[in-house]
């Protein structure tokens, strides 16, 4: 797995006159080192990288015109101002970016307060955020303000090199902790432009690798057999000290409903499988960067603080883009955009881009469009891990695509070869979702961190590892339970919850499913404040985050809670964001990772174009309905007789009727993948052994000797501790029950088409989906929570399909059974936490009949 990083970023400024020249720096980054984590950043050369540049508000057909250029040592040139996309290759991977190019830079600042950063000698961690204000240049249509983190026109250093370094790159590096208040030895970055002013950052120093021994005991039921349990931490990020009082409130509030309302089950019925910690960090601020600017003017739906792009509706109309939508495909306004609907749409639909309707553009839309803009940046804040909220555009993730999409030699209406190029170039204006909250990459070095991947070397997990829990003298190395390396299944890997104090929407599973992430709200918009003239040592564009009480929705946090550890569970999102199919798959392609997801690739039946599906690959369709099952306390063993499996004591009587008896049971072997991945089930030995006997019950032990037909020759496979004994539920006619009904499995494979009653795909479908009638067939009070196959899910509206119509899933804070898992999410969270508790889930929760 390699990537492309550019320095300084992907929204970059340059200036004409007045400062030092601006250096583009592009690395590719490897695989980690498997014992430290870091990741090895290669140069890439000049004669390997292609940089191609593109005008978008230049008159058509002169969008190539005078374009700026890099030479061979990577400085960019210009001899205008302007708004300029590029496109960056190496090999098959590419960036896309964006350059404003300014006469010259009028006044700069930190864009932060205070910063932490890690004690590390090797590796610098934290990188101040840099802002300056340009020369007024309406017409060019450049911001006023600008991100110059890292572009090496400030000149940084340290107050004290001993204690505190600064990279080449502006990334500082922590050498001594720093102490704690009230001493005064803080140390700081010094900045100045041009030899004008110095100004000043303190940095606080955090060695978060130490040995912490007092987690505190949630609700711990067993920490000496911790490995055998699920274990959950909370964590705080954005409180102050001050405000501890309000993270110990959401933690007991999260604790309790997790496993108490009914709209978070199985959770509940499995609540003695685990135990539960936390550990209070205070952080020097509250509420946590927002890597999205913000609206400073109001334009009817989209009001004051409103994230770029708005991630709402803006017309009335709701056949019209939202402003997501119209974004990412005809960019973001020039500064002091005035232009009418009518000029913009005539613009618009000569610039080939791509897939744009002007049906679906309407005035409301383009008066709030045009207020997408804002005159200044928000400073990030200071919190002890460094989460941010959304994506700058600077801060983006490389592609990869055989397909190069080359810049055409002419701006020709209807090239094939430009609109592949502007479809390219145009990504830049499709950041993540604003309720993304996940690392800073300010915060977290590109050398121990990347995007997607799990990060063993990042301070949050180091962090974590060394978290201990302290009883009666004896210490509990609870911290090895969240381990994220990949070498093994480990019961507790993913189970962190940070708690984060913003009331801002958000909420993440990020580092490959090892942490999840939620704010304690969900609004939408933020309050701020510019500097204001005057104000001694300060821009009056400096615009800072209201650092005021966050209101906390604790109810909304234990549904976003619920919904990440499902993926920690290896649960996909189910939700739509784009209509249509994902572009990233291809025509063929393995199945989903996720055990409650399915594409088209894998499913289809026949060549492509043809959308038919063969209903029995779909992987969740085949999990057994259980009358009696029982958790394997340790692995089997094999006897004179048979195999000897251990249940407990408190179990074996349940089970000890069916001694000598014909009753057909089963054994399922418990052998997840590393990240936890359960399906598809085994169908035969050794995963599977069906049509066993109760030979002998030892209630005094808590084991049963089983035997019958069905058992191999000696020796006899190991079915691993957690693995499921079990007799299967059945119809009346005697045949096996399974997670879908009979008639709608055979109407599934009569049709081969999903279930939904919307079959619609080109427009996103937010609620929850209704299957079509079906001859015979059973459907629930709720028809939504009827398993089978349902398209819209991983995000799109078409080519990846779900097991029921809602789902917590799809919708975490839905109501009533769209707040709820599906039975098939049920199951897996089930199996992997006590398949023992597999009959009362199948007697309790499958939809229809009495569970109504």
């Amino acid at each position: 797995m390699t990537d492309l990083v550019l320095f300084p970023h992907c929204d970059l400024h340059l200036v004409l006159t007045g400062a030092s020249a601006l250096e583009l720096r592009l690395f590719l980054r490897g695989d980690p080192d498997p014992v430290t984590g870091r990741y090895p950043l290669t140069p890439v050369g000049a004669s390997e990288r292609v940089i191609e540049f593109f005008a978008p508000h230049a008159p058509l057909r002169h969008r190539f015109d005078d374009l700026p250029t890099v030479d061979t040592s990577g400085v960019v040139k210009a001899t205008k101002t302007g708004v300029y996309l590029f496109h960056v290759r190496a090999g098959d991977r590419y960036l896309v970016g964006r350059l404003q190019v300014h006469r010259k830079i009028e006044n700069w600042w930190f864009g932060n307060d205070s910063l932490t950063t890690a004690l590390d000698p090797v590796v610098p961690h934290s990188q101040p955020s840099l802002y300056a204000r340009f020369d007024d240049d309406v017409a060019s249509g450049t911001d006023l303000v600008g991100d110059i983190t890292g572009h090496g026109y400030i000149t940084l250093s340290s107050s004290d090199p001993a204690k505190l370094t600064v990279s080449s790159q502006g990334r500082v590096g922590g050498s001594v902790v720093t102490p704690p208040p009230p001493s005064p030895a803080v140390v700081k970055v010094l900045g100045s432009f041009q030899g004008g002013p110095v100004k000043e950052l303190p940095v606080h120093v955090v060695d978060y690798a130490r040995v912490r021994a007092d987690l505190f005991p949630v609700e711990a039921k067993d920490a000496a057999g911790a490995a055998r349990m699920q274990n959950i931490l909370f964590v705080g990020e954005g409180f102050t000290d001050g405000e501890k009082p309000g993270f110990e409130s959401a933690v007991a509030d999260a604790a309790y409903n997790l496993f108490e309302k009914p709209r978070h089950q199985p959770y509940g019925i499995l609540g003695s499988r685990f135990n539960m910690f936390s550990y209070f960090t205070p952080s020097r601020e509250n509420k946590v960067t927002t890597g999205f600017r913000v609206t400073d003017t109001a334009s009817g739906k989209v009001g004051i603080g409103s994230p770029i792009p708005f991630n709402g509706a803006a017309s009335p109309d709701e056949k019209m883009y939202t402003l997501v939508e119209l974004t990412a495909r005809v960019g973001l306004p020039k500064r002091n955009e005035q232009r009418k609907l009518e000029d913009l749409l005539a613009e618009w639909n000569g610039q080939d881009l791509h897939d744009f309707k002007p049906a679906k553009v309407d005035k409301p839309l383009t008066d709030a469009w045009k207020a997408q803009q804002a005159k200044g940046i928000l400073h990030a804040r200071d919190t002890f891990f460094g989460l941010n909220l959304g994506q700058r555009l600077g801060d983006r993730v490389s592609g990869e695509s055989t397909d190069h999409a080359p810049r055409p030699v002419n701006d020709t209406a209807g090239d094939p070869v430009l609109r592949a190029f502007l479809t390219r170039v145009y990504e830049f204006y499709r950041p993540d979702v604003t309720r993304l909250l996940i690392p800073d990459p300010r915060r977290h070095p590109p050398e121990l961190y990347r995007r997607g991947a799990v990060n063993i070397g990042d301070p949050i997990l180091r962090f974590v590892v060394a978290l201990r829990f302290t009883k009666a003298g004896t210490v509990y190395p609870l911290g090895d339970e969240w381990k994220a390396d990949t070498a093994g299944f480990r019961r507790s890997r993913g189970l962190i919850a940070m708690i984060v104090n913003d009331d801002l929407d958000g909420g993440t599973n990020f580092n490959a499913k090892t942490v999840t992430a939620q704010t304690v709200n969900s609004r939408i918009k933020l309050k701020f404040d510019y500097q204001g003239p005057g104000t001694p040592g300060h821009d009056e564009l400096e615009m800072r985050r209201d650092s005021g009480p966050v209101d906390a929705d604790l109810d909304g946090v234990t549904d976003t809670i619920a919904h990440e550890f499902g993926h920690s569970f290896n649960l996909g999102d189910e939700y739509e964001e784009r209509g249509g199919d994902n572009p990233a798959l291809p025509v063929t392609a393995p199945d989903s990772t996720s055990d409650n997801l399915a594409v088209l690739p894998f499913l289809r039946s026949g060549a492509p174009p043809s959308r038919k599906l063969d209903i029995d690959l779909v992987k969740w369709l085949i999990l057994p309905r259980m009358k009696l099952a029982a958790r394997l306390l340790a692995p089997s063993v094999n006897v004179p007789f048979g195999i000897q499996v251990s249940i407990g004591i408190t179990e074996v009587g349940n089970w000890a009727v069916l001694e000598g008896t014909t009753v057909s049971v089963r054994l399922r072997n418990f052998k997840p993948g590393p990240g936890g991945t359960q399906l598809p089930l085994a169908k035969l030995a050794p995963g599977l052994l069906e049509d066993l006997r109760v030979f002998k019950v030892d209630k005094a032990a808590g084991t049963i000797v089983l035997n019958g037909p069905s058992l191999p020759p000696s020796p006899f496979p190991v079915f691993e501790e957690g693995s499921a004994l079990y007799v299967p539920a059945k119809d009346p006619a005697g045949v096996p029950l399974l997670a879908v009904r009979q008639e709608t499995l055979a109407f599934l494979r009569s049709s081969q088409e999903p279930l939904n009653v919307e079959t619609g795909i080109t427009e996103v479908n937010t609620g929850a989906d209704f299957p079509r009638p079906i001859d015979g067939g059973l459907i629930p009070c709720e028809p939504s929570t009827l398993i089978g196959i349902y398209e819209g899910a991983g995000r799109f509206a078409g080519g990846s399909y779900r097991p029921a119509g809602a789902c917590k899933m799809r919708d975490s804070g839905g109501r009533n059974e769209a707040g709820e898992f599906c039975f098939v999410c049920k199951w897996l969270i089930v199996n992997r936490v006590d398949p023992g508790m597999h009959a009362l889930l199948s007697a309790k929760y499958y939809p229809g009949g009495g569970n109504d």
